[in-house]
């Protein structure tokens, strides 16, 4: 997919312009590409539901095994960033 088609597409799934900018901007960035993690992760924190980024994910051309596998790591990573924070505990007597 092209620049115009993937902001077409985005537009449909009712993402906000700025996000939009914000990912072809880390596209363009990085040449073009994209790691499927960190655009499930810009998607989503533009407000956008699993369902939708789903049917994204199709019209790009993802079969349904690979579209959960990429959301069990984004899930996965997503942990790994919460467990990585230092927790204190203490007991009372």
């Amino acid at each position: 997919l092209n620049r115009i088609e993937i902001k077409r597409l985005l537009s449909s799934f009712k993402v906000p312009e700025k996000n939009i900018l914000t990912i072809l901007t880390t596209m363009e960035k990085a040449h073009r590409h994209m790691n499927v993690i960190t655009f499930i992760s810009l998607v989503e924190k533009a407000g956008v539901s699993r369902d939708k980024i789903s049917n994204l994910l199709r019209r790009f051309g993802m079969d349904d095994i690979m579209i959960k596998r990429s959301f069990d790591m984004f899930d996965q990573q997503k942990i790994m960033e919460e467990t990585g924070r230092i927790y204190e505990i203490s007991i009372s007597e």
